[in-house]
């Protein structure tokens, strides 16, 4: 065989090697239909290769046309794996992080073993405390108010609260002793991606852990028509007054996210009286990095107003990642309070995804969304979205709707001692997010 024959042959081979490397990556992304069109291209190429081998004429192109292939691999191989590193980053275990916090009065205790035989609190909510590797007398109570009232008695010598209760309390009254994590598990989906899917939205403010509970400040759920290509967005009220479930009470809808994404999930099922199929929880404070990552956002305003000594105008604001939390969090001061505080969260998640996506550095950022977003969503239906975004990036048309209500004060489940600001729901807003949700489901185009 002369040495022309014996380099042919070694481009052959090495083109073999190639080919079944893409292969092994696009079987992530490709239909069982496309995989098998890539395929037979492959087999085509290389019965063309085995013609010009044998006629000695390989050399003229090969070399060029290996080097594109190398550099079209290369670059996809890049791609894929910032895909699949974000999908395995987003989606989670299925398990609901509780972090718990030991509080006692200030300067009066130092360390978990002074609390030895002593007396401990709790909320009949708590879970994991008799894990403590210390003897104790416990006390259950209704709610965090009746608990703290007893600790600044004396009736108790400490406190088992949620992290983000703490943050409710006096600092300089109170400090923490100890803290501990405890996991619950939910009902994993089952529902494989069909033509419609109903995911339940929830950002929360948890500083310490992107898996723990914590109040809901956004809630919303999102309709997704695969077929259509139509977004419906519900967005709910964070100070609506609905019934928890599990505690047959009636509470903000935020505090239902303090008992996990379960609770909050079956809370929006029972007002909308509908399936909820996944969930989607966003983190402001990886929001605030995350802003600041890309450069910042754009966000329109519908008011004037002034916040933390930071000034935003009517029409398009141009902030930072900490001016877009001021921007997100600020609801007194705003006309219509709590609504309008959603809607403005709403436009800043919509603004970092819109400018996170059609990025030219769009799977350089995915690294960044995965620290903003946890998810239930199966792996291989987040690929196939994505998949399908990249292929054909169709045009999604998003129609969003507020649910109404009426402001009120009354009590709630998590503080017992007095009556909050809550609103009221409005029925005949209701029946509309229900209808809908059944004419999307239904195939209905929104105009």
């Amino acid at each position: 065989m002369n040495t022309k024959k014996i380099i042919n042959l070694v481009l052959f081979i090495l083109y073999i090697f190639l080919a079944f490397i893409l292969l092994i990556i696009l079987k992530e992304f490709l239909s069982f239909q496309e995989l098998m069109i890539m395929i037979i291209f492959l087999i085509v190429v290389e019965i063309l290769f085995i013609y010009l081998i044998k006629n000695d004429i390989l050399l003229i192109f090969s070399y060029p046309c290996l080097l594109v292939f190398l550099i079209l691999l290369a670059n996809f191989s890049i791609k894929s794996n910032n895909i699949l590193t974000f999908v395995s980053d987003v989606v989670t275990n299925n398990n609901i992080v509780d972090n718990y916090r030991i509080v006692v009065l200030r300067g009066k205790y130092k360390k978990l073993e002074d609390l030895e035989n002593k007396k401990i609190g709790y909320t009949k909510d708590t879970i994991g405390f008799n894990n403590l590797k210390i003897t104790f007398e416990s006390y259950c109570y209704d709610s965090v108010d009746y608990l703290i009232e007893d600790l600044n008695s004396g009736k108790i010598d400490a406190a088992v609260i949620l992290y983000n209760q703490y943050s409710n309390l006096q600092y300089e009254k109170y400090e923490i002793i100890y803290k501990y994590e405890f996991s619950e598990e939910i009902i994993p989906v089952t529902k494989n991606m069909s033509n419609t899917s109903l995911i339940y939205i929830s950002a929360t403010d948890n500083y310490e852990s992107d898996d723990s509970t914590g109040k809901s400040d956004v809630n919303i759920v999102a309709g997704i028509n695969y077929r259509t290509k139509q977004i419906l967005l519900i967005l709910i009220p964070r100070d609506y007054y609905v019934l928890l479930p599990s505690k047959n009470e009636k509470d903000r809808l935020s505090y239902a996210g303090i008992y996990g994404i379960g609770e909050s999930i079956k809370t929006v099922e029972n007002l909308l009286e509908t399936k909820i199929d996944y969930y989607l929880k966003i983190n402001f404070s990886s929001l605030e990095k995350l802003i600041d990552k890309i450069g910042g956002i754009e966000v329109n305003s519908d008011y004037n107003f002034v916040s933390s000594g930071v000034e935003f105008k009517l029409g398009l604001n141009y902030l930072n990642g900490e001016e877009a939390l001021i921007f997100a969090r600020e609801r007194k001061g705003l006309i219509g309070g709590d609504r309008t505080n959603g809607e403005n969260q709403e436009r800043v998640i919509e603004s970092v995804l819109k400018k996170v996506l059609k990025s030219d550095k769009y799977f350089n950022n995915l690294n960044l969304l995965s620290e903003l977003i946890k998810t239930n969503i199966p792996r291989n239906d987040i690929l196939k979205l994505i998949k399908n975004q990249i292929a054909y990036e169709p045009n999604w048309n998003v129609t969003k709707y507020v649910l109404n209500g009426f402001d009120n004060y009354e009590y709630t489940y998590s503080y017992k001692c007095c009556k909050l600001n809550v609103i009221e729901p409005d029925v005949m807003t209701i029946h509309e997010a229900m209808t809908l949700i059944e004419y999307l489901q239904n195939d209905g185009v929104f105009n």
